[in-house]
């Protein structure tokens, strides 16, 4: 009972750092859920999986690869729906970009998670290459971008069609990775495209929440035979629950940071929260 308490406590503290995180860098969090709960169900899931009663999805088969891509998306959606609210309340939110980038993103996502869900298409190794070969790139994006946070103040000026194309990516990348899209979406907008950090992680935020409950409403309700002991589908509220009181906790107070940071501070942070995601997918740390 002590360790019960002892570890909720935990995942109320992770759940505090990962929607700060996912509120100042616009990335909805999974950047910290992926490698967290590829820890926990790597310890947890051989104990509570009830597979199939052909065991096509016990963990075994995906070595609780798609246990983690669905509860990381529905904590992101949770992480990002407080920090849009949040960006509408200061005035930062802009409906026809997130729709652009959103709505597209969630149905390629839906598509994608649909076909990784099928038994032998995706395992933990070949997760934590995409996710590596993902995130190198986006680290070096990160290290060559200049200039100011102002580089474009009309999201509005940008066409329609690289918003949805950047969606249309972001939705795969999410489905495959557990990381909400805003991976793609902040670089993209933001390097590319020109907008403007603030502006970007709003986008960014609204984004992903479209995005996310595409996700989770598909790993809810789309797997009836195979669940974890007092789940809902691929969803398990004993985990998800002291992430969320965290997450909505820190999440608005991250997005208000961001609002006066310094460009450097959220490059250096994106920097070092990447950098750890990848070490422990590769080598568990926390393992």
């Amino acid at each position: 009972m002590h360790w019960l308490q002892f570890e909720n406590l935990q995942l109320l503290g992770a759940g505090l750092l990962s929607g700060f995180l996912g509120g100042y860098l616009g990335v909805g969090g999974g950047i910290v859920f992926v490698p967290l709960l590829t820890a926990w169900f790597a310890l947890h899931v051989a104990q509570l999986v009830v597979a199939a009663s052909d065991g096509s999805l016990g963990s075994s088969s995906v070595d609780g690869v798609l246990w983690v891509i669905a509860n990381s998306l529905f904590l992101t959606l949770i992480s990002a729906l407080s920090g849009s609210w949040k960006q509408y309340r200061m005035g930062n939110f802009h409906l026809r970009e997130v729709l652009l980038v959103g709505i597209p993103g969630g149905l390629s996502g839906l598509l994608t998670s649909a076909l990784i869900a099928r038994p032998g298409m995706y395992d933990r190794r070949s997760f934590a290459l995409f996710f590596s070969l993902l995130m190198v790139p986006l680290l070096w994006r990160v290290l060559r971008s200049g200039g100011s946070d102002g580089a474009k103040e009309d999201a509005g000026r940008v066409a329609a069609r690289p918003l949805w194309l950047s969606g249309l990516a972001s939705g795969v990348v999410s489905a495959l990775s557990g990381l909400g899209g805003g991976v793609v979406v902040v670089p993209v907008l933001s390097g590319i495209l020109k907008i403007s950090l603030s502006k970007t992680a709003s986008i960014s935020l609204g984004s992903i929440v479209l995005m996310s409950v595409f996700h989770s409403l598909w790993y809810a309700l789309a797997f009836p035979s195979a669940s974890l002991q007092g789940g809902w589908g691929m969803l398990y509220p004993p985990v998800l629950l002291p992430l969320v009181v965290g997450i909505l906790l820190a999440a608005p107070w991250g997005v208000q940071l961001h609002q006066s940071s310094p460009r450097w501070a959220i490059k250096l942070c994106m920097l070092l929260v990447f950098s750890l995601a990848i070490l422990q997918l590769n080598f568990r740390l926390l393992e």
